[in-house]
């Protein structure tokens, strides 16, 4: 390892540090090395790679951690995703453990999907990029004949499964003599929540922002999405100009593909990206942030090459919302939401008879308990997660209404808090409070 040091002020050369005093590298952090502090376990052949942000009084390393016998408070971030890499510093790991436990001596964990490190065969990058372009040229036909070839060539496991999840996080809290006090997430972190559930990880509550709607299939997620889509001003601004057009430095014409994709893209981006956005699209370079936009929806890179992150997106989105159902007329809004989920009509959707052998029947009181113990926010402007189906399908959660239609919104956590501080019960750690099955104060 090559160690590199600014010169000295006093004009000696710099320096390493002694041998003693540097850290031993983790084997499973040395690949695509992050911006986050990173730790790793292995489950089984599978590494998986994390991050423990300390309370500042512990140091960045917790080698400030007081010895105790008594495990240490740990809450679980999860940003959500599938295809989010959260060891590249764009999630501010230890701000979110501020917000979380403030002063507390807490840690927050929070896991990479595998994908990151995950080698692509170069027959599934193949069949992904004929996937896009099919879609790109609005080819049913094609979409679903590379779906298969998707399905067959991409057998390698690129997001999480339940029991990969679950005994991840086990292991890493049995490592680092932590206690589970509480999960914290957006999106689809709901449904790693179930994992968890599934495998009857102890979780004492949980808030998410944003849910994913586990339990709705995605022919109803897209007919709702596709719903809100339609009533929607801002996408009406992004569909006036659909007309192909080269923009310098792009590989490919922005298409009105690009266009529809762009407007499904939208309610992903934050409240001043999406203002930024809009008047861009207004402007004289609308191809350009159509463009640009699409691509970001895709992971597209390169000409036609998507990033392995799609594909761990397929791969959990699948299992946790089955088919697509029928496919549209191959334009629009609603030919995009379906491409980007008809190769689920090959995946293995069986997440809702979870691995642990568990009757559909007991799931679904395990579930419906679970859900006493959580907290989620929602909007009936979000056109990703629409607010119908969280009321639909977390019916037995605390839901905190908030008025944003970004679903990068993270409105609503400190209410969903505030709730969960609120619940009189035996506390663990500093927020964690295990509730009984009734409910808080059941």
């Amino acid at each position: 390892m090559i160690w590199l040091a600014p010169d000295r002020a006093d004009g000696q050369e710099s320096q390493p540090p002694a041998a003693a005093e540097v850290a031993a590298p983790d084997p499973g952090c040395e690949p695509f090395a992050g911006r986050e502090a990173c730790r790793s376990v292995a489950v089984d052949a599978v590494t998986v790679r994390y991050s423990i942000a300390y309370p500042p009084q512990w140091g960045d390393d917790g080698e400030g951690r007081p010895e105790s016998r008594v495990p240490a408070g740990a809450v679980l971030y999860d940003v959500g995703g599938p295809g989010a890499s959260v060891l590249s510093g764009d999630f501010g790991l230890a701000g979110a453990r501020n917000d979380v436990w403030g002063d507390a001596r807490g840690v927050l964990i929070t896991l990479e999907e595998p994908w990151v490190t995950a080698e692509v065969a170069p027959d599934c990058k193949a069949s992904a990029e004929s996937y896009y372009r099919a879609a790109r040229d609005g080819d049913v036909g094609g979409v679903r004949g590379h779906a298969d070839e998707v399905a067959e060539d991409c057998a390698a496991w690129f997001g999480f499964t339940p029991d990969l999840y679950a005994r991840a996080v086990l292991q890493i809290l049995e490592d680092n003599n932590f206690t589970l006090t509480g999960f914290v997430g957006h999106s689809f972190a709901s449904v790693r929540y179930a994992y968890l559930v599934s495998w009857g990880v102890d979780v004492p509550w949980a808030v998410v922002t944003r849910p994913f709607p586990y339990g709705a299939g995605l022919d109803e997620l897209n007919a709702e999405r596709a719903s809100v889509l339609a009533g929607a001003d801002r996408v009406d601004k992004v569909l006036r100009n659909e007309t192909a057009e080269q923009v310098d430095g792009r590989s490919v014409p922005v298409a009105p593909f690009d266009y529809w994709s762009a407007a499904v893209e939208l309610d992903q981006l934050a409240d001043d990206e999406l203002d930024s956005a809009l008047s861009g699209i207004a402007g004289t370079d609308s191809a350009a942030f159509a463009g640009g936009l699409s691509d970001e929806l895709w992971g597209r890179y390169g000409v036609d090459s998507l990033s392995p992150g799609m594909l761990a997106q397929w791969q959990e989105v699948c299992r946790a919302g089955g088919s697509p159902g029928k496919a549209p007329a191959a334009s629009g809004v609603e030919f995009v939401l379906w491409s980007l989920v008809a190769t689920c009509d090959r995946a293995d959707q069986s997440f809702t008879a979870p691995d642990t052998g568990q009757s559909a029947a007991g799931w679904k009181q395990a579930w419906e308990i679970a859900q006493h113990r959580l907290c989620v926010t929602s909007s009936d402007t979000d056109s990703v997660t629409p607010g119908s189906l969280i009321h639909k399908y977390f019916s037995h959660a605390n839901i905190i209404e908030v008025p944003a239609a970004s679903h990068a919104s993270t409105e609503g956590f400190d209410a969903c808090m505030a709730y969960f501080d609120a619940v009189e019960a035996e506390p663990v750690g500093e927020y964690g409070a295990p509730l009984s099955p009734d409910g808080p104060g059941g």
